[in-house]
């Protein structure tokens, strides 16, 4: 579901294999993003069906452009012959400028070295699996934290009502107010999951959440990578090994908030930048026409913004420098052709580029009032937990940050790659103004598009710095390779023998990176903390197994249509995405109707409350889920209406699992 359309779409465009492969993930989450707003404004419910009408229909203009831009080729191909009287050369990399035996050569390297980026991307997709399923213990566990109330019951939402819009699914928590724009693209990929395989709720989560983590990020990854830099075979596999080794991305989104929007936003950001660099032209070894990356930039921006704004902000931040080094290309050339106007042209084309993207950055951002995280530590410490990918005082990830570091100095010694260096700077900057500045104008300017949030900026830094330490790796075996070259030149056979030697050294690169990277303290203390967040215990945060006892028995317990009154903070408003019934709430921070107050406020108190047993009438409300007085946050929230009612006559005590109970109200 998540490769195929977008593979064969850009197999329809001509791309490359394991280029088809790797902005699979950005057009199919597109499509899902896109598809499921259409199917809202037509009344069209959401699910494979409707998946599969977009699919043909992504894959019908796929192939409408790849006719267009060939006939244009074509025209501009008979133009040229018009006006010269000659055929038209063809370009070195086209098969008309070459001897059969030279293309089939061409044809069969790329195809080699598509093989090695695919073993790359098979070896960062079992590491990212093992890894991650440390930290989800089992397929069934479920996030313990605030956020993850909202995102459970969002799916269930999504599959009751087959309306994944982003326009529409805050309904769920409106309370009859109007709705507005909340990324749901990863709710509507989750419900496809779901629908599709059959699993439960919460082993489709699991499941979607490690496909994002292991096959969208180290994909998106290695393309980048692929873009800017010619990898040396050993490189390319020990790639994925480096993108797995970063404990800031994906796994403390995974463990923080719960954040699974912008997990799925940041994994596409990297293949985006590559396809916003290919597009102008500043992809030193892309592949791609410019106008190939331009129509893929078109089809897989809506999809990072839908999954989350906070990845468009991330994907613009990164490509500052992009711009920059555009405007600089374009400067040299007017200056050494001495068409001077070009030199106002273009800089008024960045004038407005500027403004363009300030009023994006401006706009696509939250309330103030939800922007309100403060510092947590001084700008120098923000600083050495950048460079050292050891955010918020854990363990520094030594080789990917040594690794990242040369490859810094690489991009930055060529011009063609400097920009990328500047991208690294732009996300070490952004991560210090985050956790080490007081709060301030300018810092709510700058990172208060991601909430000022300084987990959310945390896990910008491996964006940019896993492509650098695979750069950084590339670069160190070249330099080993080269010492041993002239080491042993004459004296050791093993070296003559090319096949022989990449197979060693690929080996080597493995047996040396695998515990470097991945049996560290960092990674450790990462895996183990998220680890907590997934494990269900009597004390749990969110839901205790006691509770989850419960909310397993309310099928049985709970007629379809009865709704459940609840205390969202402490955990029982999951009871409609775990069993399947409403429930008074859907989220902790979920608005209130004129109903809800009463029932909250004075349901115990309904024969001397006016309007109390209307409102129950109108909301079906027939039971109460009371899970204590414990909040996800340490808070005290208290909903008086059904609080102590453990003695009170009206309510009849169905089921208990410990302190955990189920009450029909039998008053009115």
């Amino acid at each position: 579901m998540l490769l195929i359309p977008g593979t064969v779409a850009g197999l329809i465009l001509r791309l490359r294999t394991f280029d088809a492969l790797a902005v699979a993930p950005l057009l199919s989450i597109s499509l899902i993003g896109v598809g499921a707003i259409g199917a809202s404004l037509l009344g069209v419910a959401w699910g494979p069906l409707t998946f599969a009408g977009g699919t043909a229909l992504l894959w019908a203009v796929a192939w409408i452009l790849r006719v267009l831009m060939g006939s244009r080729a074509r025209r501009r191909g008979i133009t040229d012959e018009s006006r010269t009287g000659s055929a038209p050369s063809a370009p070195p990399d086209r098969p008309e400028d070459r001897t059969p035996s030279r293309w089939r050569r061409s044809r069969s390297a790329a195809a080699g070295r598509d093989l090695y980026f695919i073993a790359g991307f098979v070896v960062a997709a079992a590491v990212i699996a093992v890894l991650l399923s440390r930290v989800f213990g089992s397929p069934d566990n479920f996030s313990q934290t605030f956020d993850n109330v909202f995102h459970l019951n969002a799916v269930r939402w999504v599959l009751n009502t087959g309306d994944a819009s982003s326009l529409t699914i805050i309904s769920m928590t409106a309370a009859g107010q109007p709705p507005y724009f909340y990324p749901a693209a990863w709710h509507g990929f989750v419900a496809l999951v779901i629908e599709l395989s059959g699993a439960p709720l919460t082993v489709g989560v699991t499941s979607a959440n490690l496909v994002i983590a292991a096959v969208i990020w180290p994909l998106s990854c290695l393309f980048l990578v692929r873009q800017l830099w010619s990898l040396s075979r050993p490189a390319i596999v020990g790639a994925g090994v480096l993108v797995s080794g970063f404990s800031a991305f994906p796994i403390l989104l995974l463990d923080f908030g719960v954040l699974y929007p912008n997990v799925l936003a940041f994994a596409m950001v990297p293949a985006a930048l590559a396809l916003v660099a290919a597009a102008v032209g500043q992809a030193p070894r892309s592949p791609l026409p410019k106008r190939i990356a331009a129509v893929l930039c078109a089809f897989a921006l809506p999809g990072i913004a839908i999954s989350h704004p906070n990845g468009a902000l991330t994907l613009i931040a990164l490509a500052l420098p992009l711009v920059v080094a555009v405007y600089a290309t374009l400067m040299a050339a007017a200056f050494r052709s001495r068409t001077w106007y070009l030199l106002g042209v273009w800089t008024g084309a960045l004038a407005l580029v500027t403004y363009a993207l300030s009023r994006i950055w401006i706009t696509i951002r939250p309330p103030e009032a939800a922007a309100f995280w403060d510092r947590v530590e001084t700008s120098s410490q923000a600083l050495g937990e950048a460079l050292l990918n050891a955010p918020f005082g854990r363990p520094a990830a030594w080789t990917v940050s040594m690794l990242a570091i040369v490859g810094l100095v690489s991009c930055a010694r060529d011009r063609r790659t400097l920009w990328f260096a500047g991208s690294f700077a732009v996300s070490t900057a952004v991560f210090i103004v985050a956790a080490g500045f007081e709060i301030s104008d300018l810092r709510s300017f700058v990172t208060g598009g991601w909430y000022n949030d300084p987990y959310r900026l945390a896990a910008i830094a491996p964006l940019v710095a896993a492509p650098l330490s695979v750069i950084g790796l590339d670069t160190a075996i070249r330099w080993a390779v080269g010492r041993a070259d002239a080491l042993a030149r004459g004296r050791v056979e093993l070296l003559k023998h090319r096949p022989v030697a990449i197979a060693a050294s690929t080996l080597l690169v493995l047996l040396v990176l695998v515990p470097a990277v991945l049996d560290t303290r960092s990674m450790r203390v990462a895996v183990d903390s998220a680890r907590v967040s997934y494990e269900v215990t009597p004390e749990s945060a969110l839901v205790s197994t006691d509770e989850l006892e419960l909310i397993g028995q309310l099928d049985d317990l709970v007629p379809e249509q009865a709704t459940i009154a609840v205390n969202p903070w402490t955990g029982a408003g999951l009871a409609f995405a775990l069993a399947n019934r409403d429930t008074t709430y859907k989220h902790v921070l979920s608005n209130s109707s004129p109903d809800d107050v009463l029932i909250d406020q004075s349901l115990k108190d309904f024969e001397s409350v006016p309007g109390v047993c209307d409102a129950i009438s109108r909301s079906d409300v027939d039971f109460v889920l009371d899970f204590g007085l414990k909040e996800v946050h340490g808070g005290s929230h208290r909903y008086p209406g059904i609080e102590d009612i453990s003695t009170d006559p009206d309510f009849e005590l169905v089921a208990q699992e410990g302190e955990a109970r189920l009450y029909e109200f039998t008053g009115c």
